[in-house]
C-alpha cells in the first residue's frame, strides 16, 4: 500500500498524518453507524451465551472435579478392558459436551490398534465470573486420558482473558461466530511466545519488556496487553493420577508466576476487523499471519505449557504428551523463530501500532475513571 505522504507530493509529514487521520476517522464512524443494529443483536447473542456459561458453573463449583469425577465413574464397575477404551472416551466426550455450552474439543490421534494403551480427549472451555459488576471471560483446559485401570487428568487455567465486549464485536462482524472457546483459544496465540522471546532477550541482558500484544484474527488484529498481579498462589496445571482406586494429585509447575507471587495475566481488550485497520495494522496482521503460519510447532509448544504443563518431568505430563503425540521442537526451529519473531517486535510497524494500542487504553481507562466519578 502506497504511503499517503507519498502521494501529496512531499507535503509536510505532520499535515498529511493530520489529513489522513480525519479522513480515516469519518470512514470508520460510517462504517460504525452502520452496524449499529448488528452490534445491539451481538450484544443480546453474547449476553445470552454468558449466562449460559454462568449457569453451567455456578459460583463456587470446580468443573476440573466435576470432569475428573466423570471420568472416574466409568471404571465404577472396574478396570476397562483395552479393547473398549475407545468407545469409553467417546461416551466421555458425549457426555461433557451435553453439560457445557462453549467448549471446544480436540481427541487424541486414533491407534490404529484395536486395543490401544491409552486414549484421551482435551476439553477446553469457555469460563465466566462475575466479580461484583465486572464480567470476565477465561479458559479451562482439561486433559483427559484413560487406560485400562488408570486416569490422568490434568487440568490448566489460562493465564489470560477478556470481557464480553471483545465477543460482541467478533459476533457484529461474523454472527456465524458464537464459540467463545475457539475465540478464547485464538487469544493465546501469540503471547507466550512473545513471553518466551522476551525471556531469552533477558538471560542474554538484551531487548526491552513486552507489554502490548497484537494478534492476528479472522483478517483483522485482537488488542490486548500483559499484566502482572501480586499476591497470588502458584496456579500451575493440577494434576491427578488416578490409578483404580487410589489417587494422587499435585501441582504443575506455574510457567507464568515467580516466587513472590506475582503473575503475568494477558488481557485481550478488543477486536478490529480488517475493514477498519490502518495501513501499519494491516503490515503488522500480515506479518503476524506469516510468523503463525511458519512456526506453528513453536506457538504451539509454548502454549501446551500453560494448558497440561508440558516441558515438566512429570510422569503424567509425559503420558498426555506421548498420548496426543505432543513432542518438542529442535533447537534449530526454536532459534529460527526467535529470530523471526525478534525481527517483528525490532519494526516501525509493530511500535507504532503498539503504541497506539498503548495510548487507546490510557484514553479508555481515563474515560472509565471520570464515568466513576461522575456517577459518584
Amino acid at each position: 500500500m502506497t504511503n499517503d505522504s507519498d502521494d501529496r507530493g512531499g507535503q509536510g509529514m505532520i499535515e498529511s498524518s493530520v489529513e489522513v487521520s480525519s479522513i480515516d476517522d469519518l470512514d470508520r464512524n460510517a462504517i460504525r453507524k452502520g452496524r449499529k443494529a448488528a452490534a445491539k443483536r451481538a450484544k443480546r447473542i453474547v449476553g445470552k451465551r454468558y449466562d449460559d456459561v454462568i449457569g453451567a458453573r455456578p459460583p463456587g463449583s470446580r468443573p476440573g472435579d466435576q470432569i475428573l469425577a466423570a471420568a472416574v465413574a466409568l471404571y465404577d464397575d472396574g478396570p476397562i478392558k483395552r479393547r473398549d477404551l475407545k468407545s469409553v472416551i467417546a461416551k466421555l466426550e458425549s457426555n461433557i459436551r451435553r453439560g457445557l455450552p462453549d467448549l471446544t474439543v480436540i481427541r487424541a490421534p486414533r491407534s490404529a490398534s484395536s486395543q490401544p494403551e491409552h486414549v484421551g480427549v482435551m476439553v477446553y472451555e469457555t469460563r465466566a465470573v462475575t466479580e461484583n459488576t465486572d464480567r470476565i471471560v477465561t479458559a479451562e483446559n482439561h486433559s483427559v486420558v484413560l487406560a485400562e485401570a488408570r486416569v490422568i487428568f490434568i487440568s490448566g487455567l489460562l493465564p489470560g482473558g477478556t470481557r464480553p465486549h471483545l465477543f460482541e464485536r467478533v459476533v457484529e462482524r461474523d454472527p456465524g461466530r458464537l464459540s467463545m472457546s475457539a475465540v478464547l483459544l485464538q487469544l493465546s496465540a501469540i503471547w507466550p511466545t512473545l513471553l518466551w522471546m522476551r525471556m531469552k532477550q533477558r538471560r542474554e541482558g538484551r531487548g526491552l519488556p513486552i507489554t502490548e500484544v497484537i494478534t492476528p484474527f479472522a483478517n483483522g488484529l485482537l488488542f490486548g496487553s500483559l499484566e502482572k498481579l501480586d499476591g497470588l498462589p502458584p496456579a500451575g496445571p493440577t494434576v491427578v493420577d488416578w490409578g483404580w482406586p487410589a489417587q494422587q494429585t499435585r501441582q504443575a509447575h506455574d510457567f507464568y508466576a515467580d516466587a513472590n507471587g506475582t503473575r503475568l495475566w494477558a488481557r485481550t481488550n478488543t477486536f478490529v476487523d480488517g475493514l477498519l485497520l490502518a495501513p501499519d495494522q494491516q503490515r503488522l496482521r500480515d506479518m503476524l499471519q506469516s510468523f503463525l503460519a511458519d512456526f506453528p510447532d513453536i506457538v504451539a509448544d509454548n502454549n501446551w505449557r500453560w494448558r497440561f504443563g508440558f516441558g515438566t518431568s512429570d510422569p503424567a505430563v509425559a503420558i498426555v504428551a506421548k498420548t496426543f503425540k505432543i513432542s518438542e521442537p529442535s533447537d534449530e526451529r526454536r532459534a529460527a523463530a526467535l529470530a523471526a519473531l525478534e525481527a517483528i517486535v525490532a519494526t516501525d510497524v509493530w511500535k507504532s501500532v503498539t503504541a497506539r494500542s498503548l495510548e487507546s487504553q490510557s484514553r479508555s481507562a481515563a474515560r472509565s475513571s471520570s464515568a466513576v466519578t461522575i456517577s459518584a
